[in-house]
């Protein structure tokens, strides 16, 4: 099971860090990549959920 965060709102699935930054995975059909984040990041919101990697992402992550 891998971190669940928000980040800008949308689902995405922690699946690397360091001390600064995470890397950040986009499940979604059409968007599947993935990104660096800085850890402090006003736009990130962790602890969400975990979840299976190739799970179905949850819909209701918005409203936790």
């Amino acid at each position: 099971a891998r971190e669940v965060v928000l980040f800008k709102g949308q689902p995405a699935f922690v699946i690397g860090n360091n001390d600064e930054e995470l890397l950040l995975f986009k499940p979604e059909k059409g968007e599947r990549r993935s990104y660096r984040v800085r850890k402090d990041s006003p736009d990130l919101r962790r602890s969400v959920t975990q979840q299976v990697l190739f799970g179905a992402v949850p819909t209701d992550l918005n409203a936790k």
